[in-house]
C-alpha cells in the first residue's frame, strides 16, 4: 500500500472516530450521563476531524446551538477538505 493511500485511510478512520464520539456524547446527553468535555470535541475536530465533527453535528443535532461549534467546526471541515483536495490534486 502506498503512503498516500495510508494517509487517506488514516484520515477516514480519524473522522469516523470523531463522528462516533459526537454520537456518543449526544447519547450521553440524552441519558444525563458523564459527557465528553466541549474542549475535547473542539480539539479533535480541529486536529483533522472537522468533516466527521460537522457530519456528527448535523446528523445528531448536537452542539448546533453553541456559537463556538457553529463557527469553528464548519471552518475546520472546509479547511481540512480543501487541504486534502489540494494535496490529492498535486499528486
Amino acid at each position: 500500500m502506498k503512503l498516500h493511500e495510508r494517509i487517506v485511510i488514516g484520515i477516514i478512520l480519524w473522522n469516523s472516530v470523531v463522528f462516533l464520539l459526537y454520537f456518543l456524547d449526544k447519547a450521553k446527553a440524552r441519558h444525563g450521563r458523564w459527557r465528553i468535555p466541549e474542549r475535547v470535541l473542539l480539539w479533535i475536530a480541529v486536529l483533522g476531524g472537522g468533516p466527521g465533527a460537522f457530519m456528527g453535528m448535523q446528523l445528531f443535532r448536537h452542539k448546533t446551538r453553541h456559537t463556538r461549534f457553529r463557527i469553528i467546526i464548519p471552518l475546520a471541515a472546509i479547511l481540512q477538505l480543501t487541504l486534502i483536495y489540494v494535496w490529492l490534486i498535486k499528486r
